[in-house]
């Protein structure tokens, strides 16, 4: 009879056993995961149960976690809306200010009517303050000037020449 070398004769005798053993070292052993019929409905409805409570417990903390965020959003954006409000008052206020100058611009020392300044306040002085050209402003008594001054939050001198350079500025 002929001689087996030992390699060949170890491969033979786990041959057998690596075509069973392969499969279940890749798949697992099909047999640990099998529930026996009687059990099957106590063991869905426990993992239901558990599946339930994993799913309450996630949306709990996804609750908690968009509370926190909203919080931390709140405290970071308190005074924007404010601060858009009070810039896009600004901006409309110099918007009407550089329309006026623009206007008055083109006024003439003698003639040319005038347009109103805004006032720092908001809206526009009343048109009998107001002089209505060119000319009436040059003519505007030392009163109606310091008036003016006032009005727009100007700073007023002792100098009436010097307030009435002022006002038109």
């Amino acid at each position: 009879m002929a001689q087996v070398t030992p390699f060949i004769e170890v491969a033979l005798f786990y041959f057998p056993l690596c075509l069973v053993g392969l499969p279940l070292l890749i798949w697992g052993n099909p047999m640990r995961n099998h529930v026996m019929p009687a059990h099957n409905g106590a063991m869905h409805m426990q993992h239901d149960a558990n599946i339930d409570e994993r799913l309450r417990r996630l949306e709990r903390q996804v609750d908690e976690g968009f509370a926190r965020i909203g919080e931390q959003f709140g405290r970071r954006f308190d005074g924007v809306d404010e601060r858009l409000d009070d810039m896009s008052r600004r901006m409309e206020y110099c918007n009407d200010l550089a329309h006026s100058r623009a206007y008055n611009s083109g006024a003439n020392m003698d003639e040319g009517p005038l347009r109103s300044l805004p006032l720092p306040t908001g809206g526009y002085p009343p048109p009998e303050i107001f002089p209505r050209d060119a000319n009436q402003l040059r003519k505007l008594d030392p009163i109606a000037v310091r008036g003016l001054l006032e009005l727009y939050e100007l700073p007023i001198y002792d100098n009436d020449l010097t307030n009435q350079v002022s006002i038109a500025a």
